[in-house]
C-alpha cells in the first residue's frame, strides 16, 4: 500500500504539480499546528504509558510492536482527532467500543498473518484499490447501469474469499504456530488498546468542548 501510495502521489504531482503541491502544503501546515502536535504528542505519551504498564503485567510483549505501531498510526491518532469534535457523553464510549470490537479486526489479522510474495501482494492490493475506487464511483454516478455495482462487489467478494481460504489453509497446516501466544496477542492488541484509549478520548472531548464554550462566551461578549 505504501508503494502504491507513493506511485499515485508521484503521478498526481506529475499531472498537476502546483495544485497538488499547494494542497499538500496546506495539509502539512495544518498538521504541524502547535495544538495538533500537542494532541498527538499527548496521545503518544498516553499509549507509551499503557504499553509500559501492560509490559510490566506481562500482557504486552515486543512481538506485538508492529501491530501496536499500526494501531497508533491508523486508529489511535484518528480517535484522538475525532475526539476534538465529539461531545463527552455515552456516545463517545459506544462509538469507541464498537470500533474496538468490530469484526474487521479479525479479518485484518487473518489477511496479514500469512502473506504472499511481494509481487502477488502488489497485484492484489492494486486490484482491491481499483475496484474499491470503481465501487465508490458506481454509487454516485447515475449513468452507470445497475449490473456494474454487482460485478464490482462480486470481484471484491471473490478476492476476500480467496484471502480467507488461503488463511484457513495455512492455519490448518500450521496449527501449532497459529495457536500460539504471539498470534493471540497480535489479534487482541488492537481491541485492547482501543478500549484502554477510551479515557484519553473522553478527556480530549471534554477539554475541546470546554474550550469551544469559552470561545463562544468571548464572541458573545
Amino acid at each position: 500500500m505504501l508503494i502504491w501510495a507513493v506511485l499515485i502521489l508521484g503521478f498526481c504531482f506529475f499531472k498537476g504539480p502546483r495544485e497538488i503541491g499547494g494542497s499538500f502544503l496546506t495539509v502539512l501546515v495544518s498538521v504541524l499546528h502547535p495544538k495538533v502536535l500537542l494532541l498527538f504528542a499527548l496521545a503518544g505519551v498516553y499509549c507509551a504509558a499503557l504499553i509500559l504498564a501492560e509490559n510490566k503485567l506481562g500482557l504486552w510483549h515486543t512481538t506485538a510492536i508492529k501491530e501496536t505501531v499500526y494501531w497508533f498510526l491508523g486508529t489511535g491518532l484518528a480517535l484522538a482527532g475525532n475526539a476534538t469534535q465529539a461531545t463527552p457523553n455515552t456516545g463517545v464510549w459506544k462509538q469507541t467500543v464498537r470500533r474496538a470490537l468490530r469484526a474487521t479486526i479479525l479479518i485484518e489479522f487473518a489477511v496479514n498473518l500469512y502473506v504472499f510474495p511481494l509481487v502477488v501482494e502488489f497485484v492484489l492490493v492494486f486490484i482491491v484499490l481499483a475496484f474499491i475506487g470503481m465501487q465508490v464511483v458506481a454509487q454516485h454516478d447515475p449513468k452507470i447501469d445497475a449490473l456494474t455495482p454487482k460485478v464490482i462487489d462480486g470481484v471484491l467478494i471473490a478476492v476476500g474469499v480467496f484471502l480467507l481460504t488461503s488463511f484457513a489453509a495455512h492455519a490448518i497446516f500450521d496449527l501449532h504456530g497459529f495457536l500460539s501466544r504471539e498470534n493471540a496477542e497480535r489479534v487482541l492488541v488492537v481491541p485492547a488498546m482501543t478500549l484502554a484509549f477510551i479515557p484519553f478520548v473522553y478527556l480530549v472531548a471534554w477539554y475541546s468542548q470546554r474550550e469551544l464554550a469559552n470561545l463562544r462566551k468571548q464572541f458573545s461578549l
